[in-house]
């Protein structure tokens, strides 16, 4: 695991990303963990719900502002390449810095469906520093651009999760 960069930017390795797969084991204190978890982001479904979702566009080192779209395949465990990836985000808009919402990569990439691993008990979290942005949280630690890191902020401003079914 990582530690974030004390600057609001950091390059990510450039070509294609290469999934980090997270097996989890859930001792009886991991929920109360995660039962933890979900009332310290309440706030932020709250507020979620009260206002409309921004599209998430941090991409470091892409051309396209694909971070919603990794994310949700990330977490859902759909595996899909970053041609299809990309497919999906021109199918969604035509701007390359537009960016995407969380909840249009979910319904673009189920649309598309496929069997699924996912990972049952992690966040799909729009973050909004260093810009909007969306990650994953897996057990505590954040899944972004190919790579776990430590969270870096308490601006969270969407909570998403992912539930086993």
């Amino acid at each position: 695991m990582k530690k974030p960069p004390a600057a609001a930017h950091r390059k990510a390795a450039r070509g294609p990303l290469r999934a980090v797969v997270v097996h989890h084991k859930h001792p009886a204190h991991a929920h109360a963990k995660a039962a933890k978890s979900a009332k310290h982001h309440a706030a932020a479904k709250k507020a979620t719900a009260a206002k409309t979702h921004k599209p998430r566009q941090w991409s470091p080192d892409e051309a396209v502002a694909i971070c919603s779209l990794r994310a949700v395949d990330f977490a859902l465990g759909l595996r899909f390449s970053d041609d299809e990836l990309l497919d999906v985000y021109w199918s969604l808009t035509g701007d390359p810095d537009e960016g995407i919402t969380i909840a249009a990569a979910l319904n673009g990439l189920v649309e598309r469906g496929r069997g699924n691993t996912h990972h049952a008990g992690a966040l799909i979290l729009g973050v909004d520093w260093p810009q909007p942005h969306a990650v994953v949280d897996v057990g505590g630690v954040w899944w972004s651009w190919g790579e776990l890191w430590e969270p870096w902020t308490d601006a969270v401003s969407e909570v998403w999760p992912v539930c086993a079914g």
